[in-house]
C-alpha cells in the first residue's frame, strides 16, 4: 500500500512539472532572473528593505526616518513591478497559484481541520 501511495504521489508531481502553466512560469522565472534591470532593481529594493528595517528598530515604525525609508522601499517596488518580464512573471504565477490553493485545500484540509478539534 505504501508503495502504491508513493507512486501514485510521484505520478502526481510528474504531471504537475509538466502542466503547460508550470512549464510557463519556469520560462518566465528564468527570463526575469537573467534581466540584467530586474536584477539591479531586485538588489536595490533588498537593500531599501534593510534599511528600512534598520530604520525601524533604531527609530521605531512611526519615526520620519522609517516613513522615509519605507516610502523609498515602495517606489522601488513598485518600478521593479512595473518591468514587462516582472508583470509576466507575476500572470504566470497567478495563473497556477490558484490551481496550487485549490489542491492543497483539497488535500490537506481534512487533516488541517482534525488537528484544530484536539
Amino acid at each position: 500500500m505504501r508503495e502504491d501511495t508513493l507512486r501514485s504521489i510521484d505520478a502526481f508531481l510528474g504531471a504537475l512539472r509538466q502542466d503547460p502553466r508550470y512549464l510557463d512560469l519556469k520560462a518566465k522565472e528564468k527570463a526575469m532572473v537573467s534581466d540584467p534591470l530586474a536584477k539591479e532593481l531586485s538588489s536595490q529594493k533588498d537593500r531599501k528593505n534593510e534599511l528600512y528595517e534598520e530604520k525601524c528598530r533604531f527609530f521605531g515604525e512611526d519615526s520620519n526616518e522609517a516613513k522615509q525609508a519605507y516610502m523609498d522601499l515602495y517606489k522601488i517596488k513598485c518600478e521593479l513591478d512595473e518591468l514587462p518580464v516582472v508583470k509576466e512573471y507575476q500572470r504566470a504565477y497567478n495563473a497556477l497559484h490558484l490551481t496550487y490553493v485549490e489542491l492543497d485545500q483539497l488535500l490537506f484540509s481534512p487533516f488541517r481541520n482534525k488537528r484544530r478539534c484536539h
